[in-house]
């Protein structure tokens, strides 16, 4: 078709007779994407989940939809919906950990920061990665939850994995010292 509006009516038609017809709704999904419409998109998209049975077709599916909502429509908390129907496909997927780590940061949802940097480190592969994650656990538990003690755990694993960073061993006489823990200050000295 070269009219999108007729291309438009006729998968309508045909999803009126075949509703699980894959293929009309991928071609939905692909006018709606070129004419920017996002929200009939979002629809197309979620009907498609229903109707997949490869789980990795409806994880690429709702990470799409995350991202529709998140870059194109504006909506975190359409974004963090979609996102976390990711993970209960699949836990591990590190894209989707990243970005709900931005949306509920964004957002301000704290306790849902530290939990998914939480499930970031279990997937961090090397030393670095875990001492960045550890560090931003910190600094949310100090600066956005006011929970100094909590966020001196955090720079005590990271410093146990990088034990001769000034930053890091700063940060704990910074906390040490405000909490009046002495004995812990002459130690990190």
């Amino acid at each position: 078709f070269r009219d999108d509006d007729a291309a438009v009516d006729w998968c309508h038609r045909i999803l009126g007779m075949v509703p699980d017809d894959l293929d009309t709704l991928n071609r939905l999904a692909e006018i709606y994407t070129n004419g920017a419409a996002w929200e009939d998109l979002i629809q197309i998209l979620e009907l498609s989940c229903d109707r997949l049975e490869n789980k990795e077709e409806r994880v690429r599916s709702l990470c799409r939809m995350g991202e529709v909502q998140q870059e194109e429509l504006g909506d975190a908390d359409g974004a963090i919906a979609a996102f976390e129907r990711v993970l209960t496909e699949e836990p591990q997927h590190a894209e989707t950990l990243a970005r709900l780590e931005i949306l509920y940061t964004e957002s301000g949802l704290w306790e849902q920061v530290l939990e998914t940097l939480e499930r970031r480190m279990a997937l961090a592969t090397d030393a670095d990665e875990t001492v960045g994650l550890l560090c931003r656990q910190a600094r949310v538990a100090l600066d956005e939850i006011g929970h100094p003690l909590d966020a001196a755990v955090h720079y005590e694993q990271a410093l146990e994995l990088r034990p001769g960073s000034v930053d890091m061993a700063e940060a704990l006489i910074s906390i040490y010292d405000a909490e009046e823990r002495h004995e812990e200050v002459v130690r990190i000295m």
